[in-house]
């Protein structure tokens, strides 16, 4: 009996995988957290210190407005 490439359980760290805040990417090994307990969701994260600086930089220019 062969097995299908559908028989084959992932692990649960596989099913759930995080995306960037910022450009929706899937996040590396190694990524960026921005925490800040005063907004709604505490912890932000991002796949280059590049997304985190544009996102920073988008919020504050809305909150200016």
């Amino acid at each position: 009996m062969q097995n299908s490439f559908s028989d084959i359980i992932l692990p649960q760290s596989m099913k759930n995988t995080y995306k960037c805040d910022y450009c929706e990417k899937t996040l590396p090994k190694r990524y960026f957290v921005h925490k800040n307990i005063g907004q709604e969701v505490p912890e932000h994260r991002f796949c280059s210190k590049e997304c985190k600086t544009n996102w920073c930089s988008d919020l504050s220019k809305k909150s200016a407005k």
